[in-house]
């Protein structure tokens, strides 16, 4: 491939070092010269503040034992130079929520809980945890003394003309 777009896509890959071999797998199939454009999210859901004791146990439960990974995109710089990528070029972009990017946040944020539902009931172990969880988190979210943020990365690597191609570990 000339060109490949990885969008959100890495922070799932979290288990078992998944994300960086999938980087390696990439680095496989490019053709020397070819680029990589990854883009990913670091801080999502991760930075809202004040988070009451509940929601913070939640939140540092998923950081630990979740199978994605709240801070990716800082990561991501290393994760192409291991698989051999030339020094990547990339620059960051702050998703600061409020006024109206707040209440597209909120519809959003609402969405995705919605979605990742039956994956909360299974790590919080049942469906009150998981519902309380989720009602605290747009709560909070939404309260006048609530800030949140988040960090998009955009990270383009290229392959070398001549590589050696690395293993991941």
């Amino acid at each position: 491939f000339d060109h490949i777009i990885c969008r959100f896509v890495l922070q799932h890959l979290r288990i078992e070092n998944k994300n960086q071999i999938a980087i390696t797998e990439i680095f496989r199939v490019l053709k020397p010269g070819g680029t990589l454009l990854v883009i990913e999210a670091d801080g999502l859901m991760k930075n809202l503040y004040p988070q009451s004791k509940f929601l913070r146990s939640c939140m540092t439960k998923l950081d630990q034992h979740g199978p994605v990974d709240l801070e990716i995109g800082r990561k991501i710089n290393a994760m192409l130079c291991t698989a051999g990528f030339e020094p990547p070029a990339w620059k960051t972009q702050t998703c600061d929520c409020s006024g109206s990017s707040l209440e597209e946040e909120v519809t959003l944020m609402a969405e995705r809980l919605e979605s990742a539902k039956s994956f909360f009931n299974s790590f919080f172990g049942n469906d009150d945890e998981a519902s309380r969880f989720c009602e605290e988190y747009l709560r909070q979210l939404q309260s006048p003394e609530s800030t949140y943020n988040f960090t998009k990365f955009l990270v383009t690597g290229k392959k070398p003309i001549t590589t050696k191609m690395r293993v991941a570990k």
